[in-house]
């Protein structure tokens, strides 16, 4: 919820809000995500992962996997903490996909790409 949160702070309108929950599988992520480039209304997508239970690692190979299926894919914005989180980058950074460091950066980011979306 914060992150929703932070990107109203920002001036965002979230669309939406999942919750991977504990131990999320590559296949939820891929899955959730393909819904999500579908949806025409969504013109950014902000990944904000704090992974205890859900390893990073799986994340990332759940995002990488999605954006690789996706035939209309949107732009999107990652932070990943937690749980296997420098395997996760390393996976992410390996598909050209860029990485944020802080929850607030990373809705600021999101806001900004949305704004320019709409332009």
């Amino acid at each position: 919820m914060a992150t929703i949160d932070l990107l109203n702070l920002f001036g965002g309108k979230p669309a939406d809000f999942l919750d991977l929950g504990g131990g999320a599988a590559i296949e939820a992520m891929t899955a959730a995500l393909q819904i999500v480039f579908f949806n025409p209304n969504i013109t950014v997508v902000l990944i904000n992962v704090l992974g205890g239970i859900t390893h990073c690692d799986e994340v990332a190979r759940g995002i990488v996997e999605a954006v690789n299926l996706a035939e209309d894919k949107k732009p999107f914005v990652v932070r990943l903490v937690g749980t296997n989180q420098k395997e996760g980058r390393r996976i992410l950074e390996e598909s050209g996909i860029s990485i944020l460091d802080s929850m607030e950066e990373a809705a600021k980011k999101a806001v900004e790409i949305a704004r320019g979306a709409r332009k």
